[in-house]
């Protein structure tokens, strides 16, 4: 994780939160995720899961292109 975010988007019992995060893997392959919920540790964990899964996508990609 390069960089982490969290931002409260609403106030009062049900708030939400916003937790944006960058990933870079070891070939340089950068992806940045968001995602939105009432949990921080929850909407963390979310975002985290979408970038890896975002360079995971990304790799495979790359490796169709060249085969």
């Amino acid at each position: 994780i390069k960089d982490y975010g969290l931002a409260s988007i609403s106030g009062g019992s049900g708030a939400l939160c916003e937790v944006t995060v960058k990933v870079e893997d070891a070939l340089g392959n950068k992806v940045s995720a968001k995602s939105v919920g009432e949990d921080i540790v929850t909407t963390s964990v979310k975002a985290v899961i979408d970038a890896v899964n975002r360079i995971m996508l990304k790799k495979l990609l790359q490796e169709k292109q060249i085969s």
